[in-house]
């Protein structure tokens, strides 16, 4: 968690981790000995969740254990961040981004809070802002963050990308010079994160921050330009410090049996720089991501688990010579291997159908989402008729047939059986859904549908 939470929600949200990295179910024993309370605690804890979010976590609770759905892996992580979203203090950060030089008064309006409950949220607020060398000014009426300007702007993006389902900024039109331009367009991962660092200095800018303020002639464009142009030279350095060991680095990735063409070791080493950094940075401060490395590498990587296993201490070894926490970077590295490349016996370019029983827009962008995790493959939402909000069997067996996909991704279950394969997904699939869907390509890519 970036920012600091009371007991009830570290609770709750350590209860929503658990089952994340859970199996299905997990006992309320476990629970209070985690949260360091009693199982009655608990109790009240898991029925909140089911008034608040039972309609997307189904939950059964017995004596001694909850039992959930692996399905909903997507809507727990989902319900994890909407409940810190919902939190007064994300509330407040977020307004004193968005909206600083304001007074106590101002914000306990905004967050529906009384002034003095408001002050001791603010001294919470700059004590979670001082772990990152960060300062909240509180000691006027105008209220707002600084510090190192670079620093504060690389917190507050960081803030934003982890609240991405929750809290949206407002898409820039600022233009950038060949070298911005290449890693937007070129670098999908990264082009995300410094979206967000984009959005954040032209919130700064305009509220009075500047990268430069002794430049007279400095504007809004120079201003974003510089912050993306000083993190992208940051994880340059990074890339130089990872260079040295490529061969080690290279050797190791395709072992575990990753097929990276050489014109992609930049994209590779700029990834892991990215990583790193944000480790270094931010994480190692204050752990916020959920620790699922077990988890996910063991049971939803495309890596052959013996591959893994053989070849986990080499990777960790060549990780150790450029971060201090192997096992932390280890992690998020091959997740994003996974999602950007192949293994060395799979197949490219098979097409899906993607469905979602929200909305057309919203089959649009999970599409999006698919097209950034799985770029070697061909994502076609479904616009044909629709009853119910379902697609007719005939219909979808039809558009499937047209397309020649091998299998469908759908957000609902249908209730008729195709003799296609069908994947199950959560509204906002992330994390371990995600983990689901390379095992489903993986699996589907070398099918031929005869239809």
């Amino acid at each position: 968690m970036l920012l600091n939470y009371n007991k009830k929600v570290q609770r709750i949200v350590r209860i929503l981790e658990s089952m994340i990295t859970g199996d299905g179910w997990i006992a309320i024993k476990q629970l209070s000995h985690i949260n360091d309370c009693t199982e009655r605690t608990i109790y009240n804890d898991v029925n909140y969740l089911v008034k608040n979010w039972g309609h997307m976590i189904p939950l059964d609770i017995s004596h001694t254990h909850i039992v959930y759905p692996k399905s909903a892996i997507g809507n727990i992580q989902y319900v994890r961040e909407r409940i810190l979203a919902n939190q007064g203090i994300t509330k407040l950060m977020k307004l004193i981004i968005e909206k600083p030089h304001n007074s106590i008064e101002f914000y306990a309006g905004q967050i529906n809070l009384g002034v003095q409950s408001t002050r001791y949220m603010l001294s919470d607020l700059e004590k979670s802002l001082s772990l990152y060398d960060i300062e909240l000014n509180t000691k006027t009426k105008k209220i707002y963050i600084h510090g190192d300007e670079l620093r504060v702007r690389y917190f507050c993006a960081t803030f934003y990308y982890l609240f991405q389902r929750c809290f949206k900024l407002e898409p820039s039109s600022v233009e950038h010079g060949v070298t911005v331009n290449y890693y937007m367009k070129n670098h999908a991962i990264l082009s995300r994160y410094l979206r967000y660092i984009e959005q954040v200095s032209i919130l700064r800018f305009k509220s009075g921050f500047k990268m430069k303020s002794q430049v007279v002639k400095w504007d809004l464009e120079n201003d974003v330009n510089a912050t993306l142009l000083e993190f992208i030279d940051t994880l340059s350095l990074e890339d130089e410090r990872i260079k040295p060991y490529d061969k080690e680095l290279f050797g190791t990735i395709e072992a575990m049996g990753y097929a990276i063409e050489p014109r992609d070791t930049n994209r590779v080493r700029m990834i892991l720089a990215m990583i790193t950094f944000m480790y270094h940075e931010i994480y190692s401060i204050k752990d916020i991501r959920i620790n699922t490395a077990t988890l996910f590498i063991l049971n939803y990587s495309k890596v052959n688990c013996e591959r893994f296993k053989s070849n986990e201490m080499r990777l960790l070894s060549v990780l150790s010579n450029f971060t201090k926490d192997a096992q932390a970077v280890m992690s998020p590295f091959l997740f994003t291997l996974d999602s950007l490349f192949p293994l060395d016996h799979e197949k490219y370019s098979s097409r899906y159908v993607i469905f979602s029983g929200t909305s057309h827009e919203h089959s649009k962008a999970v599409a999006r989402y698919m097209d950034d995790y799985f770029p070697n493959n061909m994502y076609i939402v479904y616009d044909g008729k629709t009853e119910l909000q379902i697609p007719r069997s005939d219909d979808l067996y039809s558009f499937c047939e047209k397309h020649r996909c091998v299998g469908i991704i759908s957000t609902i279950g249908f209730p008729y059986k195709l003799d296609i394969p069908t994947l199950t997904v959560s509204d906002y699939f992330v994390g371990s859904d995600i983990g689901r869907i390379f095992d489903f390509i993986n699996e589907t890519c070398h099918q031929e549908i005869t239809f």
